[in-house]
């Protein structure tokens, strides 16, 4: 996809401190403990460590802090860390030549698998489960930034995933669904519910863990940051950039119809589905993963899918099933046609 875009304008030479076209910025869940974004996107590649999925002051009933802990001071110092690889970027290409290869010196390029030789890019290094809906917030937080330095552009954003959400925490309510063998959800303040240190008034456990005694409000609450209700709180993400101005784009990969989102079963949070693709959660596979990342899509035009397991993508887009299609296919939608004069090269 990095190759059909258009990094600067016409016939001009991209550099940092230049104009660009398409400014391109790359995400990754879980997140990359901090420092540690240079084993993606300089060669030879490694996987880098990841951190916990964690969140600051959780407060339940009021407005929560969307971001992650970024600091590397003071306690829970360790689960310091980012989703963002690349920032935004317009040298992954030296110019805007369709044959021009992709820099293969550059972070973006690099991490998108373009260094070349055994530089293969960012992997999936496994370990924790998958919570999007903190990363889907990020993102949105950073397009909001870009597009203050550039007010004219449009916001994209692309996901890729199977759609199911699957973290753990510790001491989570498993009686709804979520699970709890593993601490992939972490509140910083308050790692375990009802452990040392926490106070239930000004400093519950994460929503979703506990008990009606140490978390009386939000044992069964599924508002994020929660463990229950994960991939409700995704679709919430995304139509929520998609109602700022966002155009979501979801690619499903080997997305599932059946058995997934098991921590939305009994207090899911409905999303609706007035901008996604698919309806969240009633519908052909009401509460599955396939229905999850539909309705992340902001219209029907902008969901994709491999079509694996029989999660199928709508109108035309259901003849794209391979990734690399998928891929050119939402290239080109967001190149638009110029007319140049004849002779120009």
């Amino acid at each position: 996809m990095l190759q059909q875009m258009d990094p600067c304008p016409l016939n001009t030479t991209c550099s940092a401190s230049g104009a660009y076209v398409d400014g391109v910025s790359l995400f990754v869940f879980p997140a990359i403990a901090a420092g540690h974004t240079s084993s993606d996107t300089t060669c030879p590649t490694t996987n880098p460590p990841i951190v916990p999925y964690n969140f600051i002051n959780v407060s339940t009933g009021s407005s929560q802090n969307l971001n992650m802990q970024s600091s590397t001071t003071g306690a829970n110092g360790s689960y310091a860390g980012t989703y963002e690889v690349a920032s935004f970027n317009n040298t992954y290409r030296a110019n805007d030549d369709a044959t021009t290869p992709l820099s293969g010196s550059d972070p973006l390029a690099v991490a998108a698998g373009g260094g070349g030789g055994s530089c293969q890019g960012l992997q999936a290094p496994g370990g924790y489960g998958t919570y999007y809906a903190q990363v889907i917030y990020a993102a949105q937080a950073a397009l909001v930034a870009q597009q203050i330095t550039y007010p004219s552009s449009q916001n994209v954003m692309i996901i890729l995933s199977d759609g199911d959400a699957t973290a753990c925490a510790t001491s989570a309510n498993t009686a709804a669904g979520a699970c709890n063998s593993k601490a992939d959800l972490v509140a910083l303040n308050c790692p375990t519910a009802g452990g040392t240190g926490c106070n239930t008034t000004t400093n519950p456990p994460l929503n979703g863990t506990g008990t009606k005694t140490n978390n009386p409000n939000g044992y069964q609450s599924a508002t994020y940051p929660s463990a229950l209700g994960e991939c409700g709180q995704a679709v919430q993400a995304a139509q929520a950039a998609t109602k700022a101005g966002t155009t979501v784009y979801t690619v499903a990969m080997g997305s599932e119809t059946t058995g997934g989102c098991t921590t939305d079963a009994n207090y899911t949070i409905s999303a609706g589905s007035t901008y996604g693709a698919e309806s969240w959660p009633a519908g052909a596979y009401a509460g599955q993963p396939c229905n999850a990342i539909g309705a992340m899509a902001s219209n029907v035009n902008t969901f994709f899918s491999d079509n694996t397991g029989g999660c199928s993508a709508t109108g035309g887009n259901a003849n794209f099933t391979s990734i690399a299609s998928i891929f050119q296919a939402i290239g080109e939608s967001l190149t638009a046609a110029r007319l140049i004069p004849n002779g120009t090269t």
